[in-house]
């Protein structure tokens, strides 16, 4: 894993990196505490919604790699067009990782993520273009002792010491107010595992929240 200051994304990243030369969309800190997540769950299946340029899949793929778990991502797959993306699935090719092409609001999604999680410890990762949406998805698959996790929540996008550099429709499905989740958490009877403030700063570099969730016992 190494720092990349001046990739496109420094605009709304400030600190990011490669993994496995694959270009994260995340703040390092968030990689850390997404790390802890990990050892600390120990997930054997794990679901990304929303996997792009695959940066954070690998992180997700080396670990199951090394536990013994399996991975599915899901996206659309828009992200193919870009330069080493050929050479970005072999790598893949090596981890637990299955890439999966679908949209994830449809039923044959839900049942295939269902499916895959039944039975295992799962931790459900939100990072497509509807966080409220994958909420309540993922929270109507969660099962006692899975994960629900998601980053992006209930920043403060009106701060101006932060820049995003994304327009105000990708702000608008890139993030999880409060309000949005509220009523996911209620709903499902849910309750806060790990809240926590990631990457903020004086010099105005990219923040965000990671909310972790699970069942009430």
């Amino acid at each position: 894993m190494k720092q990349d200051m001046d990739r496109a994304w420094n605009g709304m990243g400030g600190l990011n990196v490669h993994f496995f030369d694959a270009y994260s969309m995340h703040n390092i800190t968030e990689l850390f505490a997404l790390s802890e997540i990990l050892h600390s769950f120990a997930p054997e299946r794990i679901v990304e919604y929303g996997s792009a340029y695959c940066g954070l899949t690998r992180l997700f793929g080396r670990w199951a790699f090394l536990a013994d778990a399996k991975v599915l991502g899901i996206d659309d797959h828009t992200y193919t067009n870009l330069r080493g993306w050929d050479k970005s699935m072999e790598l893949m090719k090596q981890l637990p990782v299955e890439l999966w092409e679908a949209d994830e609001y449809k039923q044959e999604t839900y049942e295939r993520v269902q499916s895959f999680a039944r039975d295992h410890r799962t931790l459900f990762y939100c990072d497509g273009g509807n966080k409220p949406a994958e909420l309540r998805w993922c929270a109507n698959i969660l099962n006692p002792g899975d994960l629900l996790v998601t980053h992006d929540f209930d920043m403060d996008l009106d701060s101006k010491n932060v820049t995003f550099g994304l327009t105000d429709l990708m702000l608008e499905v890139a993030h999880i107010t409060k309000a949005q989740a509220e009523p996911v958490i209620e709903k499902f009877n849910l309750e806060r595992v790990f809240e926590d403030k990631l990457g903020d700063d004086e010099s105005g570099k990219r923040r965000t929240r990671l909310l972790a969730l699970r069942l009430k016992e």
